[in-house]
């Protein structure tokens, strides 16, 4: 069939055109292929997608609603909730297993929209607006509940004591509690307008770039994460600007507790309260010089928490799709994470393995959103 001839029959106003996207069907759930299918292209299994939804959705239920053709199929919807199922240029109607799924389809990898007009049954112009819309709308969720923030309900002393000993099993010097990893990230984006390109210019990594900063644990999580700033700002600025040491600080104080451990970054933080970093010099003795390299084995897995983000989600390591002149570019990879984490909880990840750390179930990590409705 001719290209334009296809194009038509989509947009076709006739019932029996009319297919809605549906998790249900044979296409993604009829058998074991079918449904590695879909974690393929989506990254989650059909159920977990739906489960997810049940956490992140305020009152979410499942309604069955039957299309013109008189299938039936799933519709997840939220009863005081409009803002995620209409955009607001077009007006498109969608629901939020629509809007998810558009979501993960694209940020699995760049696809252009119009690649994806034969899977979810939607034009261009829909599709953009549905996909910029659901952003927004989990970045103002992820805020909002505080998701990607140190979490003290979640973090106990007993975990942070379960986190230290399994880094110590890898090498970290004993009597050196550290429970937790931070560093940098520089996100390259495409090159910015000409009155802006030194301040989103790395000297350093000679790229523009928005700065991000990590803080992971050995269960393969991203436990806080701050950003995005210009790509001229240093790690040190990013640590003293998210004021991630003070907030643990006085979370501590609040609660009462007095569980001591460190975070531990690259030389480029500096050492002060609670973060420690590689001994720096010259002229350092073999005793530091043998901390360096065991610190440096463990480390690393801050950067694979990192990495995994971008295996995961190849659409924000494509610098033409970032771009600073556009509000929405700055989300993305604040989003990608937040998927990661929920990632992680299901299927588990590289570093718990290597640690022996398993990560908390979706419940478990995703209390927030019920504590903060």
């Amino acid at each position: 069939t001719p290209w334009g001839e296809r194009k038509r029959s989509r947009r076709s106003t006739n019932p029996g055109d009319w297919r809605p996207f549906n998790l249900s069907s044979a296409e993604w759930s009829a058998d074991a292929a079918a449904r590695e299918k879909c974690r393929t292209q989506f990254r989650f299994y059909g159920e977990h997608i739906r489960e997810i939804i049940q956490h992140i959705v305020p009152n979410a239920e499942e309604r069955h609603v039957s299309s013109p053709t008189g299938n039936t199929h799933s519709h997840w919807q939220a009863a005081d909730l409009q803002e995620g199922l209409r955009t607001p240029r077009m007006r498109v109607a969608f629901d939020f297993e629509e809007g998810l799924c558009i979501v993960l389809y694209r940020m699995a990898y760049p696809r252009r929209f119009v690649d994806m007009e034969d899977v979810f049954g939607r034009s261009q112009g829909a599709l953009c607006e549905i996909f910029l819309t659901m952003v927004k709308w989990l970045h103002r969720r992820i805020r909002r509940t505080r998701v990607l923030q140190w979490d003290h309900e979640r973090l106990t002393p007993e975990l942070l004591a379960v986190f230290c000993n399994s880094i110590q099993a890898k090498g970290c010097p004993p009597g050196f509690p550290v429970g937790a990893f931070v560093d940098g990230k520089a996100h390259g984006v495409c090159r910015p307008p000409e009155d802006q390109q030194e301040v989103f210019y790395s000297g350093h990594k000679r790229i523009h770039c928005f700065k991000y900063q990590f803080i992971s644990t050995p269960d393969g999580m991203t436990v806080d994460m701050y950003g995005p700033e210009p790509g001229r700002h240093a790690d040190a600025f990013l640590m003293n600007a998210s004021r991630i040491l003070e907030r643990i600080a006085d979370g501590n104080r609040q609660r009462g507790r007095d569980d001591f451990f460190m975070l531990y970054g690259d030389s480029g933080y500096g050492m002060r309260d609670r973060l420690a970093c590689p001994w720096k010099g010259a002229h350092i003795s073999d005793e530091q010089a043998a901390f360096n390299t065991a610190m440096s084995n463990v480390r690393v897995s801050v950067e694979w928490v990192i990495g995994h983000v971008g295996e995961l989600f190849r659409f924000v390591s494509w610098e033409r799709w970032i771009q600073v002149s556009n509000p929405g570019s700055g989300l993305y990879l604040r989003v990608a994470t937040f998927l990661t984490n929920l990632h992680v909880t299901l299927y588990h990840s590289q570093t718990g393995q290597f640690f022996g750390v398993p990560p908390p179930s979706l419940g478990d990590y995703l209390h927030a959103f019920r504590r903060y409705e």
